[in-house]
């Protein structure tokens, strides 16, 4: 990642990671959800 220029850079730059890290965890709930014993994990999945 390169360094941002200035603030809207910094913000477009973090942005774009907190997407990726949504992104991420919803993949892997999805993943892991189905194995777990706890309903509300599961339901919040569908």
């Amino acid at each position: 990642m390169s360094t941002p220029e200035d603030l809207k850079g910094l913000y477009t730059d973090e942005l774009k990671d907190l997407w990726s890290a949504n992104d991420q965890m919803q993949r892997v709930l999805k993943e892991i959800a189905p194995k777990t014993s706890d309903p509300s994990l599961r339901r919040r999945t569908h």
